[in-house]
């Protein structure tokens, strides 16, 4: 399955909408990443990329079953609320002007993000936006069950693509080439969301381009949500640093 993901993601992802689809393999392939990447993390040297040494440094007492541990469960948590805010977004998104959508994605994430920073000291004023966004997901997984599940399942693969360029990290962090790393880093990012988008256009339906918008707008929500469960003190500060810079 990690193989059709990568080389025919609109049919992977019909296949993870069938009857009886599971998460085992998808599971695996989200685990496999973890342990590599978390290995990564553990052996690379501490002031490398030197963009994030002062992080990394921050992290750097911690044993391999913390940063696989730590690692795993917040990618799992960021992918859980992704998916779930992709789904309201791509209903919102699928139809209508193009235009009248784009404006109206900008103004809720700009609205959620003027509350989540300029309210930073008082972060009980973007509590509403939290609770805003919580109801939307829940309502986006309500209506598309089905196909929010599928979405999931493809996104916990499709990190098949950032296990397959971390020997390139590896080799960069090895003999401290931070162009090759950051050339690594940046192919299995984009790869993943060429993935992604493919995905989302068969499971959701739409254009490229509105499946673009609707991804980017959803990790904007994604990111401000935990940004604000942060400054509410759910998340320790240092594992929010983790999960942005690590």
């Amino acid at each position: 399955m990690a193989k059709k993901t990568l080389t025919d993601p609109a049919g992977a992802a019909a296949d993870f909408m069938a009857p009886g689809a599971g998460f085992g393999d998808p599971l695996a392939v989200y685990f496999a990443y973890c342990a590599a990447y978390a290995l990564l993390l553990y052996i690379k040297p501490v002031d490398f990329p030197s963009d994030f040494s002062e992080t990394a440094r921050e992290f750097s007492g911690k044993s391999y079953a913390w940063l696989l541990a730590v690692h795993s469960f917040l990618d799992l948590a960021f992918s859980c609320t992704l998916c779930a805010i992709f789904a309201t977004f791509a209903g919102f998104m699928k139809d209508g002007r193009l235009i009248f959508r784009l404006l109206c994605g900008c103004a809720v994430c700009g609205a959620y993000a003027a509350a989540a920073f300029y309210y930073k000291a008082e972060p009980l004023f973007a509590l509403p936006f939290l609770t805003a966004a919580g109801a939307a997901a829940y309502a986006g997984v309500r209506a598309k069950t089905k196909e929010a599940l599928a979405f999931f399942r493809f996104s916990l693969v499709a990190n098949a693509a950032m296990l397959i360029c971390l020997p390139a990290s590896l080799l960069a962090a090895i003999t401290r080439n931070e162009t090759l790393y950051t050339a690594a880093e940046f192919a299995g990012g984009i790869w993943l969301m060429v993935l992604i988008i493919k995905a989302a256009k068969a499971i959701f339906g739409g254009t490229t381009v509105r499946s673009t918008l609707t991804l980017l707008f959803s990790m904007t929500a994604a990111v401000l949500s935990f940004y604000t469960l942060k400054n509410l003190g759910i998340i320790p500060s240092s594992v929010f640093r983790f999960m942005m810079f690590m």
